[in-house]
């Protein structure tokens, strides 16, 4: 598994007037976004997908055909890797893998008690309250770990967050769950889990200097 994360803020407006690396066929939804930041967190989203693409087939970008689940999950058509995207508060990842694999980011911040009791089930909830790392950071460790798992599973938070039980892997950096791998950290303010079928794994740090051609304009 290789998961790849950038940040808007290490991108100039250029790359974003350009519409940066995004796959043709998702600039059509650029016109959908009011918030200026999350039409950049939409472009850089995409367009490190398609940095990922070339990296890892040695193909053009310009290749790239997505393909959807009966759930919406969408798929590369032809390549040789499963991917998944997030972003949050400016911050943008890309997984992929041989296998299916679904990746959270969230910016750690306090969650209302409502917000708690709808995401959480029982035990978490237990857990969360004894924790020493604080309840912002306890919170979005199980928030991101549930996420990353209904992403891979292609059903998205739809099918409840609380009926999941990860309150077992309290403290656990990386551990085994639901026949899952699961990968947890957190970085630069921002808590990241990623869910995937197991082995080795990479992290890269990306900036526009990865993106040449862009930079160039």
């Amino acid at each position: 598994m290789k998961l790849y994360m950038t940040d808007v803020n290490l991108f100039d407006d250029r790359f974003f007037e350009t519409g940066g690396y995004i796959p043709e066929e998702k600039k059509k939804d650029l016109d959908s976004f009011r918030n200026p930041l999350s039409k950049k967190e939409h472009i850089l989203a995409w367009s490190l997908l398609s940095y990922v693409y070339e990296i890892e087939t040695g193909k053009s970008r310009d290749g790239i055909r997505l393909v959807y689940s009966e759930k919406g999950k969408p798929y590369l058509k032809s390549a040789p890797f499963f991917f998944n995207l997030s972003h949050s508060s400016g911050k943008v990842l890309c997984a992929v893998s041989k296998n299916e694999v679904g990746a959270d980011v969230q910016l750690i911040k306090a969650a209302k008690p409502s917000v708690i009791k709808r995401v959480l089930c029982e035990n978490e909830q237990k857990v969360l309250e004894l924790s020493s790392d604080g309840a912002s950071v306890g919170f979005m460790r199980f928030w991101t770990q549930k996420e990353s798992y209904l992403k891979l599973t292609g059903e998205g938070i739809s099918a409840g967050l609380s009926g999941l039980d990860f309150s077992s892997a309290v403290g656990q950096d990386r551990f085994r769950l639901f026949s899952k791998e699961f990968l947890t950290f957190s970085q630069d303010g921002f808590m990241v889990s990623v869910c995937f079928s197991g082995g080795h794994t990479e992290h890269f740090r990306l900036t526009q200097a990865d993106f040449p051609d862009v930079k160039k304009v």
